[in-house]
């Protein structure tokens, strides 16, 4: 209760700059606080069984000191036409995603396929905001350009180490045996082999979504997030630094309500060139997606029902169009309804051409990091207070504040 307070607090004092809204922000604030109460208990800590992981952790060092992956014939086909479906879909960040959420809604057990969805949304709305008019006037168009190429690469890299582990999982399935072996001769570190032999065994969700966070983040943390050109043109700049100070950075999950509207659940995102933080945020943000049942299924019913363009309009049309125009409208508001979009937020198709990728397969990161990696199963505290509907609309308040300033400080 006392950080609900506390939140509460620190946002009417930023919103003693506008204080015509400071009401209907805490009305609505103390409206969504009901829905803070019903996190299931199970979910309430999120954990894994000491035990259990004790015994992938012995079974991971046989398999390392093993190496057998060997593939027979019928195996090397399969792995080919894995390897082709996951390039064909690879394409762009909407194919990507779409193919994330296929995969989850014919198997609902793997957890971590919704959350890939949903974050890979994400990701296709940031790479859109790059041309869209809240953030196009703070950067020129080489940074666009490398702001694009960081998140692109990003989003490509763990797709391509994580969907040829869906189809094998599918394949396993199928040919009613398990295949996960062959996750090395796919570029998957070794690391993920036990988790999916106890998943395959056990149906044991949670271990299996927190150790794909785990993998995925260190499978982007040397080639993308630790490049040097990324680092000083993308994370060490102004921009993503203001953008970090001024918590501008959220991953969010929209779902309606009973009168139609679309909330946004999620988290704020700070320190992202941390892996610790990174995987952290994941299980936090799992935690969310699967923990609370009042927004769960209204998330997945969002996804299912609204295919992902690359545009904010996907979610909030009344704030967000595709259409690029100078709105006559554009008084701002409460981010409740509006009399007709006035931010621009294109489609992807319209913002970026498809990328071609080369050398996506980053070194074996768990050899490095096999000692110190079981760390991060520890346990996590799904949060209490995870609405960001209202931040969100302030943060587009802010931002559309900064870019008119800066546009109009580039016409005089």
């Amino acid at each position: 209760m006392k950080k609900n307070v506390l939140k509460l607090v620190q946002t009417g004092r930023k919103l003693m700059k506008y204080p015509s809204k400071m009401w209907l922000y805490i009305l609505r604030e103390a409206k969504e606080l009901k829905n803070r109460q019903h996190i299931s208990d199970e979910w309430k800590k999120l954990r894994m069984d000491k035990k259990q992981l004790e015994e992938i952790k012995k079974n991971l060092k046989e398999k390392t000191l093993k190496k057998d992956t060997a593939a027979s014939s019928q195996e090397d086909y399969l792995l080919n036409s894995i390897i082709e479906e996951t390039r064909e879909k690879n394409r762009n960040n909407v194919t990507r995603t779409a193919a994330y959420l296929d995969f989850f809604l014919k198997n609902r057990g793997v957890h971590w396929a919704l959350l890939a969805h949903m974050v890979s949304r994400n990701g296709g709305w940031n790479m859109t905001d790059l041309k869209g008019s809240l953030v196009s006037g703070l950067l020129g168009e080489q940074d666009k350009k490398e702001y694009f190429m960081f998140l692109e690469r990003a989003n490509a890299a763990i797709f391509r180490d994580a969907y040829p582990q869906l189809l094998l999982y599918e394949a396993s399935k199928k040919q009613s045996r398990e295949l996960f072996k062959l996750l090395p001769n796919a570029g998957v570190s070794e690391f993920m082999i036990p988790f999916w032999e106890h998943f395959y065994k056990t149906g044991d969700s949670k271990t299996l979504t927190v150790a794909l966070i785990i993998n995925e983040q260190y499978n982007i943390e040397v080639p993308v997030v630790q490049d040097s050109g990324y680092q000083e043109k993308v994370l060490q700049s102004w921009q993503f630094v203001v953008q970090e100070t001024l918590r501008f950075s959220r991953v969010i999950f929209p779902y309606r309500i009973a009168d139609n509207q679309v909330r946004l659940a999620g988290q704020y995102v700070e320190q992202f060139s941390n892996v610790d933080k990174r995987i952290e945020l994941g299980k936090r943000l799992y935690g969310i997606l699967f923990g609370i049942p009042s927004i769960h299924e209204k998330i997945i019913k969002y996804a299912a029902g609204v295919p992902h363009t690359g545009s904010r309009a996907d979610f909030w049309p009344h704030m967000f169009t595709e259409k690029k125009y100078k709105s006559n409208k554009n008084i701002w508001h409460d981010c409740a309804e509006a009399e007709e979009p006035f931010l621009y937020s294109p489609r992807l198709a319209d913002a970026w051409k498809d990328v071609e990728h080369e050398n996506l397969t980053g070194e074996n990161w768990f050899k490095k990091e096999q000692e110190m990696v079981f760390r991060h199963f520890s346990r996590t505290k799904t949060p209490a207070s995870f609405d960001q509907t209202n931040e969100y609309c302030l943060d587009l308040y802010e931002l559309s504040l900064i870019g008119s300033t800066r546009r109009n400080e580039k016409g005089k």
